[in-house]
């Protein structure tokens, strides 16, 4: 079955062990899509909700802590087959909140969090900044700078924005800004305005690799193939060691049917990327085709 993965699979991808699995499935916080009687089967959708996963463990959450935050948010939006593979949830101390549209929700009772933390950080940073002689706002690049601090955290992502466009604003052509721009309204699930800022980019500079890969991505996820295709191919004209775009675009020729293709940019992705947990998850494709 296409996109099926046994228990032995799914932990040799993410490199941790079968009864690790096991004890998840039992806490609740993901169990294999695909039912068999032969053995259950992971989907790729499990594969990323079990990667998230495995980041909040590894950041030292509690297997309850994380299970009772699933709970809650099954509860807040009963849509989502799996919630970890679609919804950010940040582990901030030993405590978990929930990404929705940019800001961080307490998951039990949807109160907004760190709204006063994050002007308070933005404020630190400018008077950082002015006290070393650099202050930032006064030109384009001191504003971009601004936002690579603030775009590291989801917390921070209100200051990002706002640096990110006061530098498009003095500097309408500063690509990496609307690129970047592009990337925060991503990660808060605002695709329209993400596609946008990622077509500025481009826009400004042609031959911007990663707006090209951006655009791929969304184009992909939205069921424009054609489009993908488009973006996720000019991205290896610009850069033909992008393994990521090696990666995705396999994805995309596969659900074209272009098996030859797929395969073709699989190996070329294992020749970049051979030992991550990706790779054995190219490895398998190259396998089944």
């Amino acid at each position: 079955m296409a996109d099926s993965y046994s228990l032995e699979e799914a932990a040799h991808i993410l490199k941790v062990s079968p009864g690790k699995l096991r004890k998840w499935d039992q806490s609740g916080l993901v169990s294999p899509s695909i039912k068999n009687p032969k053995g259950d089967c992971y989907d790729f959708q499990d594969l990323i909700a079990l990667r998230a996963a495995k980041e909040l463990v590894d950041r030292g959450l509690s297997l309850r802590k994380i299970a009772a935050t699933l709970v809650q948010l099954r509860r807040k939006l009963p849509g989502l087959r799996q919630p970890l593979a679609s919804a950010r949830i940040v582990a901030y101390g030993n405590r978990i909140a929930i990404g929705h549209r940019g800001k961080l929700l307490e998951p039990r009772t949807g109160q907004l969090l760190f709204s006063f933390r994050v002007n308070e950080l933005v404020r630190e940073f400018k008077s950082r900044k002015e006290s070393s002689g650099a202050a930032p706002g006064r030109d384009a690049d001191g504003w971009f700078r601004q936002g690579l601090e603030l775009d590291q955290n989801e917390a921070t992502f209100d200051g990002a924005i706002e640096a990110y466009l006061r530098a498009v604003q003095l500097d309408p052509r500063f690509a990496d800004a609307w690129n970047n721009l592009g990337t925060i309204y991503y990660k808060s699930g605002d695709l329209k305005r993400a596609e946008q800022c990622y077509r500025k980019a481009i826009a400004c500079d042609p031959d911007h690799r990663e707006a090209h890969y951006n655009l791929g991505n969304i184009t992909d996820e939205s069921g424009r193939l054609d489009q993908a295709m488009k973006f996720l191919e000019r991205a290896l004209e610009i850069d033909p060691t992008f393994a990521d775009a090696h990666f995705n675009l396999a994805l995309v020729y596969e659900k074209k049917l272009l098996r030859r293709r797929a395969r073709a940019h699989w190996q070329t992705y294992l020749h970049y990327d051979s030992s991550s947990p990706w790779a054995a998850f190219a490895r398998r494709r190259l396998e089944g085709n």
